[in-house]
C-alpha cells in the first residue's frame, strides 16, 4: 500500500487542532519525564527510549490505519483517535523535541544546560561572598593588629618638644620602664622640675629610681630636698622620707612636707614606708603605745584628708595606684587593736 501525503497527516494530525497545545502539551509532558529520570538515564538514553517507543507505536498504529484503508471498514480518522496512535504520536513529537533541546544545549537538555549555568553562577557568587568575607575578617583581624601594635608602640613612643608636665612625665616613664634608659629619664625629670611644680609622688618616685643608678642616696635625698624647697612640691620630700636611712630621719622629712604643704595626705602617712619602731624589741608597753597613738592620729589625718579630695590629683598615672583609704582604714583598725590590747595588758598590771 502506497503512504499517500494525506494518509499520512491523517494518522499524525487527525483532527484540526491547536498547534501549540499538542506541541505544548508533548514538549511539558516530556520535560517532566525528563526530569524525573535525569538522575538515572543521560541525555541520549532518554532520546533513545522516545525513538523507540516512536517507532514501536507508529508501526502499530501504521498497521491499524492501513487495514482499515484496504477494508474500508472504519474511516482512518476515527481508528487513528486509539491509545497506541495517541503514544505514537506523543513519542514523536517528544522525539522531535528532545532533538531540538539536545542541539540547544550542546548535548544536554536545554534545561539542564540553562540549570547548570545558573548553578555555576550561583556557586561563583557565592565564592565571591565566601572570598569576601574571608577577606573581611582577615582585614578585621589585621585591622585589630594594628590598632593593638599602634597603641603599644603610641605609649612607648617619646614625645617630641614636651610642653606640659604630663608630657615629660610621659617621656621618662617610657625611657624607664619601655627603653631602659635611666640617664634618660631623669633628664626629663630634671627638664619637668625646672620648668613645673609637678606635686606628683609618682613623679618625685620615678626621680628617686632614675638618679640612684648614678647619684648616691645621701646627694640624692639632699638634691630632691633642694627641689622641694624651690618649687615647694612636698611629694619629694615625702619620698626622700620614704628611703630616709633610719626611722628618725624619716620623720623629719614627713614632718617638713607637713609644714611645707600641710594638706598633703601622703606626709601624715605613706604606704610605702615600712616602719620599724614597734618592732624594737627594747620599747616598753608605754613607749609603744605612745607610738601607736602616733601613728593612729596620723591615719585620721591621712584618712580625713584624702576623703576629701581625689587621690589621682597626687598621681599623673592614678590607675596604677592602689586604695590608699581602704588601706588606711584597715591600718588604723589593726593599730587601734593593738592599742587597745596593751592598754588592757598595762591595766591588769597596774591592777595587781
Amino acid at each position: 500500500m502506497k503512504l499517500s501525503r494525506s494518509f499520512v497527516m491523517k494518522i499524525l494530525w487527525p483532527e484540526r487542532g491547536s498547534l501549540f497545545a499538542i506541541v505544548g502539551g508533548a514538549i511539558g509532558l516530556s520535560g517532566d519525564i525528563t526530569s524525573f529520570f535525569s538522575e538515572f538515564l543521560s541525555p541520549y538514553y532518554l532520546l533513545g527510549l522516545f525513538g523507540v517507543v516512536a517507532v514501536i507505536t507508529a508501526l502499530l498504529c501504521l498497521q491499524r490505519a492501513s487495514l482499515a484503508e484496504l477494508k474500508n471498514t472504519e474511516p482512518v480518522d476515527e481508528v487513528v483517535r486509539c491509545g497506541v496512535c495517541d503514544a505514537m504520536r506523543f513519542s514523536l513529537f517528544s522525539f522531535a523535541a528532545f532533538i531540538m533541546l539536545l542541539l540547544i544545549g550542546q548535548g544536554q537538555t536545554a534545561t539542564e544546560a540553562i540549570g547548570e549555568k545558573l548553578g555555576l553562577i550561583h556557586a561563583d557568587v557565592q565564592q565571591v561572598q565566601e572570598d569576601v568575607k574571608a577577606v573581611r575578617e582577615e582585614v578585621g583581624v589585621v585591622s585589630e593588629n594594628v590598632a593593638d601594635i599602634h597603641s603599644v608602640i603610641q605609649a612607648q613612643k617619646i614625645i617630641q618638644n614636651p610642653k606640659t608636665g604630663e608630657e615629660f612625665f610621659a617621656n621618662a616613664w617610657t625611657y624607664t620602664y619601655a627603653n631602659r634608659n635611666p640617664a634618660a629619664a631623669l633628664q626629663s625629670l630634671e627638664d619637668l622640675y625646672a620648668k613645673f611644680s609637678a606635686r606628683k609622688m609618682d613623679a618625685a618616685e620615678l626621680y628617686y629610681n632614675s638618679a640612684r643608678t648614678s647619684v648616691g642616696r645621701r646627694e640624692l635625698l639632699q638634691n630632691m630636698t633642694g627641689l622641694a624647697e624651690k618649687n615647694k612640691d612636698a611629694t619629694l620630700l615625702v619620698v626622700a622620707g620614704r628611703y630616709a636611712a633610719d626611722e628618725a630621719e624619716s620623720q623629719r622629712y614627713y614632718q617638713r612636707a607637713r609644714v611645707m604643704d600641710p594638706d598633703l595626705p601622703f606626709a601624715y602617712w605613706d604606704i610605702q614606708r615600712a616602719s620599724n619602731s614597734l618592732n624594737a624589741v627594747q620599747l616598753g608597753n608605754e613607749e609603744r603605745m605612745a607610738i601607736l597613738e602616733t601613728q593612729i592620729a596620723d591615719l585620721e589625718q591621712f584618712i580625713a584628708l584624702v576623703s576629701d579630695k581625689p587621690v589621682g590629683q597626687y598621681f599623673y598615672l592614678p590607675q596604677y595606684q592602689p586604695d590608699f583609704e581602704m588601706s588606711a582604714r584597715q591600718t588604723l583598725s589593726s593599730y587601734q587593736s593593738m592599742l587597745d590590747s596593751l592598754k588592757k595588758l598595762e591595766a591588769m598590771k597596774q591592777g595587781r
